[in-house]
């Protein structure tokens, strides 16, 4: 695992640090020659061997962040890559002349493909309601993901043999990029609006928010893989016994948490490993819970005292979080679902079956500038979903994903042994019904990393063949 593992780490650091000297400098040649060197090499790879194409491309959806860090002809690195994985993964079908990646369970074949129709009406509407071509195809696209259970199924143990490395690549990379920008911000090195600034906001899609006393939460767009990584960490450290990398895993996943301190994933957490605590070991899984609470206290008051010179152990920042709490408009994420809300109301029950169309857009005043706000995230992830898709597809999607986790459940308590299946089904589930929870707030159930998750997690329990056709 070790190779696999560097690869991962240099690609995840090497794209970024590529992205911020691109972005900085003029080296659009740089640019097109690397990206054009690196889709030749992916392109030869797909041709001969599709299977770690595969790899490769959910590497790059992994830690590729938002997708933007590099461009050719104004088209991002994976749109290319999806592109050419495309189309070289049908003409290796075509010439496999086999369709027995397309079988599906009855009932589940069914809620997929009237799921990806609805998605296409939802489409078909928000063009004709004029919301505009580009953010309706970047809405589609995210949802296009699931299309990935096909060569996943194909492909499955090329990606669980990889999956290891990949998983504790993200977190240790994360957390390298996630601490070189708190300190670098915390010593003051680095300033609010300043280029790196602006190039973390506008490529790597995360923000930087100062808390005060040197504290500044760091939040990137793909931190929604935290949720389910740590349900997997979770899962093997109770239904096994952890070794020394797991609990190192661990710990980082802790600290980004920490340092993005939002809420919902560190709720949801809390509610995966509550339903991880079934058919586990009661005395296992309270030291393993009671040891991560543990190592989470000592780094956020570590990390606050550092941060602050000594001045503050992090208790203003908790209190902040928690008077918002029970009182929204102290937050300004909980404020804007307020003024979010009555207009999305009324789009619902302007279209209540059908929705009014992907990339549906919601308006409202900001009250810091009293400026008019327009954007199509409702920071409400199903409501955002009833509105798009309208009760029928969002009943449909949802009566989907119910079924995937049944199948998962059906997985997990099929054997009172332990056994990898067993392991691998209560983690998966317990990252789905995480991922539920962060979609109250944030899009995490029809967005690209939420998607891919629910892909892979599909194509997983339909490789087992446990449920019959007639489910």
């Amino acid at each position: 695992m070790a190779l696999p593992y560097l690869f991962f780490v240099f690609s995840y650091l090497g794209l970024r640090v590529v992205s911020f000297f691109v972005s900085t400098t003029d080296s659009a040649f740089v640019e097109t020659s690397l990206m054009a060197l690196l889709l030749g090499i992916f392109a030869w790879i797909c041709a001969k061997r599709p299977g770690m194409g595969l790899v490769l491309l959910v590497s790059e959806l992994i830690l590729g962040g938002a997708g933007h860090f590099l461009e050719l002809e104004g088209i991002s690195m994976r749109s290319w890559l999806l592109g050419i994985f495309g189309i070289c993964w049908i003409v290796h079908v075509m010439k496999s002349r086999s369709l027995a990646f397309l079988r599906m369970p009855r009932t589940l074949g069914m809620l997929f493909v009237l799921t990806c129709a609805f998605v296409g009406l939802a489409a078909a509407r928000g063009l004709a309601a004029g919301h505009g071509l580009s953010l309706v195809f970047q809405d589609l696209i995210l949802y296009m993901f699931l299309l990935l259970v096909f060569p996943m199924r194909m492909y499955m143990n090329a990606l669980v043999k990889h999956s290891a490395a990949l998983l504790l690549a993200f977190v240790s990379a994360s957390s390298a990029f996630v601490l070189l920008t708190f300190a670098r911000h915390s010593a003051s090195i680095g300033l609010v609006h300043d280029y790196y600034y602006d190039w973390f906001r506008n490529v790597v899609g995360g923000k930087i928010t100062d808390l005060g006393l040197g504290f500044f939460r760091i939040v990137t767009s793909d931190q929604l893989w935290l949720v389910p990584i740590m349900m997997i960490l979770f899962a093997y450290l109770v239904h096994k016994k952890g070794n020394r990398i797991l609990w190192i895993a661990a710990g980082l996943g802790t600290l980004l948490l920490l340092i993005n301190m939002t809420r919902i994933y560190i709720l949801a957490c809390v509610i995966g490993a509550l339903f991880l605590a079934l058919g586990a070991s009661k005395k296992r899984w309270f030291t393993v819970s009671a040891t991560l609470s543990i190592i989470a206290i000592a780094i956020f008051t570590g990390l606050s005292f550092v941060a602050s010179s000594g001045q503050s152990m992090g208790l203003e920042h908790i209190g902040l979080k928690a008077n918002s709490l029970t009182n929204p408009t102290a937050d300004v994420s909980a404020a804007t679902r307020l003024l979010i809300w009555p207009e999305a109301k009324s789009l619902i029950a302007a279209h209540p079956f059908v929705g009014s169309g992907l990339a549906t857009q919601v308006s409202f005043t900001d009250p810091a500038t009293n400026q008019q706000i327009t954007r199509t995230q409702f920071d409400m992830g199903y409501v955002e979903m009833l509105t798009e898709l309208g009760g029928i597809g969002f009943g449909i999607y949802m009566l989907f994903l119910c079924i995937l986790g049944y199948m998962l459940y059906t997985v997990a308590k099929r054997s009172r042994e332990e056994s990898d299946a067993t392991l691998h089904a209560r983690a998966l589930l317990a990252g789905l019904i995480g991922l539920s929870v962060v979609n109250l707030t944030t899009p995490a159930l029809f967005q690209g990393f939420g998607v891919v998750y629910i892909a892979f997690a599909l194509a997983w329990v339909l490789q087992k063949n446990t449920l019959s056709n007639n489910i």
